[in-house]
Order: C-alpha cells, then sequence, then structure tokens
C-alpha cells in the first residue's frame, strides 16, 4: 500500500474512535446503592438511590426530602421540581456529601416512577 492510503485508514480509525468515545461518554454508568451500605468513604462519589419519599420540605434554597429505604436519608434538590410528593417511588441521581456528620445525597437528577 502507499503511504497516501495508509494515512487515510489512520485518519478514519482515529476519528471513529474518537466519535465512539464522545457517545460512550453520554452512557455514563452510574451504581445503584442502598443507604445502608454507605460509608463516608462514598463523600463525593455519584450514585443513584430509589425508594420512597417519606417527606418533603421546601426551602428558598432548594428542596429536603426524606427518603425511605431500608433506613432513610435526607436528599436536598437545589432547583425547582414540582412534581414530588409523599408516598411516591422516586429514583434520584447526585453525589453523597456529609453534613453534620450525617451522609445525605444532593440530587441533580430525579425520576418518579409511575
Amino acid at each position: 500500500m502507499d503511504d497516501k492510503k495508509l494515512l487515510d485508514i489512520a485518519l478514519v480509525t482515529a476519528i471513529i474512535g474518537i466519535l465512539i468515545l464522545i457517545i460512550m461518554s453520554y452512557y455514563e454508568f452510574i451504581p445503584e446503592k442502598v443507604f445502608s451500605d454507605l460509608t463516608s468513604k462514598d463523600v463525593g462519589q455519584k450514585v443513584k438511590m430509589q425508594g420512597i419519599i417519606k417527606s418533603l420540605k421546601y426551602y428558598d434554597s432548594g428542596t429536603s426530602i426524606r427518603l425511605e429505604q431500608k433506613c432513610n436519608i435526607d436528599i436536598w434538590i437545589f432547583s425547582n421540581i414540582t412534581n414530588l410528593s409523599k408516598e411516591k417511588n422516586a429514583i434520584f441521581e447526585g453525589k453523597i456529601d456529609e453534613y453534620n456528620g450525617k451522609l445525605e445525597l444532593i440530587a441533580d437528577k430525579v425520576t418518579i416512577e409511575k
């Protein structure tokens, strides 16, 4: 093969590889966790948690949610979400944080199951 053909093949392969990496980055895998399994080592880790909404408290800066699994976890959302209500099954995605010695989830995505 001549050099031009090899260069074309290498260029096309590199472009396809970059496109595959970009597509894969949109499908980031987030592990589903149970609150009772979390420790302070999990702070900063992005997780997904599912459970039943037990209480809601609205503040100017965000919403506090108590999610029931085997035990309860506090979840904070710093955006306006209007379709939340008690006793609904929900999935929350976000990062684990620690505040006043307690673990909590700072959610950036909420899915209400129907």
